[in-house]
């Protein structure tokens, strides 16, 4: 099949939903003929063609939205069996949603995240009126209109369960044409495979394949026990600069403070041993919000600030849990990659994470109540590190189901079975 990609930034490392149609990409590219189309790219892989589109309107960015939607769809309208777009955009036969809609968070239509509420009929009449005044406002949800509305030859993705129940309920569209494919997750035994350029990742590889033909592993999986190894963990700590004091690190990953439950989460610390400590990694580490709030609680010497990493592995193999008290994310990422390294997650439920509807709790990871609750989140945080290696077993085995291997041979199903019909046309 000859696939167009749609998608403003063609980056690995520029956040989860470019991150997702990179992953896509790169396993179908030795199928398929793959024709990526975007603003701004950083990436090469074999088979795959690149196209530059251009952004003259940087500012507003409601008007560069509708120029990438405009361009891509000359540029797509014939020649491609599937156009599968991750924007915002008017065409495309293949919707991927990340994020929640416009649609459903401006009027209160849904109950995924922190801005879930009931609204009257009146506040959405008036909000309606405002809209209309506010070319950003009209234009993104007209989009979002010609995007999601229901149509024979188009199908809809959501990354989770839980916002493809959203997108069912308010967009009204039926089982054929609305799936859910969620993000898939990079093994640790194709991690151990890549060409590293740092050193602590080179020395973490060499370390782990050490581990694993000691015992007698060499060439097939590694085994919980390997990923969770103390002198490979140790390893990770020292190379990332970590205080030895602490006798448990824990690991919050994250660009946005704020939405991502990091004030609750620092007050759970303060209900916690003193040998527990917290490794920060994102933008929000160097934020001036995120240092006002950890010297306010005086836990300077208990956060270490690592901020954006271009691999976040070695932060994955040195802490004991992650903990993910996020308000509004429609999956979640560093939860699987955590899960990937056998790691015990404490996650939000899936009203405010998706990714919490795909796993069970207890026995994959355990669910906070409520995600704003200090001592919720503090009280589950202690029982993830004393269940850490039941846990960390168990979220290994589901994510060898759910590889992006896995993931990418579902979405060339859809693929397939949209042609076979012949509901394909690429308006």
């Amino acid at each position: 099949m000859k696939v167009a990609v749609l998608t403003r930034h063609f980056s690995p490392d520029a956040g989860g939903a470019e991150h997702y149609a990179v992953k896509l990409v790169e396993q179908l590219a030795s199928r398929h003929e793959i024709h990526v189309f975007a603003q701004h790219i950083n990436h090469d892989w074999p088979g795959v063609s690149y196209h530059r589109i251009s952004s003259p309107f940087k500012r507003p960015r409601w008007v560069n939205q509708w120029w990438f939607s405009h361009q891509t769809q000359k540029a797509t309208r014939e020649g491609f069996d599937i156009v599968h777009s991750h924007e915002n955009t008017s065409h495309g036969n293949v919707q991927s949603v990340h994020v929640i809609p416009l649609w459903i968070n401006y009027f209160g239509l849904g109950v995924l995240g922190s801005r879930q509420k009931k609204m009257s009929n009146w506040k959405r009449a008036a909000k309606a009126l405002l809209a209309l005044t506010s070319p950003r406002l009209l234009s993104y949800l007209l989009l979002e209109h010609l995007r999601l509305r229901p149509d024979p030859q188009k199908l809809v993705l959501g990354v989770s369960s839980a916002l493809s129940d959203e997108l069912s309920q308010v967009f009204h569209l039926d089982a054929k044409h609305l799936k859910t494919l969620i993000p898939g997750v990079e093994a640790s035994e194709s991690w151990v495979q890549r060409l590293h350029s740092d050193a602590l990742s080179m020395k973490l590889s060499q370390s782990l394949l050490q581990l694993a033909s000691s015992a007698g592993n060499p060439m097939g999986e590694f085994q919980a026990l390997d990923l969770m190894n103390s002198s490979l963990k140790v390893l990770a700590q020292k190379g990332l600069g970590l205080d030895p004091k602490p006798r448990h690190w824990l690991l919050w990953v994250g660009h946005d403070e704020r939405k991502k439950g990091l004030s609750a989460l620092l007050d759970a610390l303060l209900e916690m041993p003193q040998d527990t400590g917290l490794m920060l990694v994102g933008k929000a580490a160097s934020k001036p919000q995120t240092l006002a709030w950890i010297a306010q609680r005086g836990l300077e010497g208990r956060v270490s600030l690592l901020g954006v990493m271009a691999d976040v592995t070695p932060a994955y193999i040195a802490c004991d849990v992650l903990v993910h008290p996020t308000l509004e994310d429609t999956f979640g990422m560093c939860v699987v990659e955590a899960m990937a390294w056998a790691k015990a997650v404490v996650v939000s439920p899936a009203q405010f994470c998706g990714v919490a509807q795909e796993v069970v709790n207890h026995e994959h990871v355990l669910l906070l109540r409520d995600p704003k609750d200090p001592h919720d989140i503090a009280q589950k945080t202690m029982a993830a590190i004393a269940q850490a290696s039941v846990l960390g077993r168990n979220a290994l085995a589901w994510t060898r189901a759910h590889t992006w291997a896995h993931q990418a041979s579902a979405l060339e199903q859809h693929y397939q079975e949209l042609v076979q019909r012949g509901e394909v046309t690429c308006k």
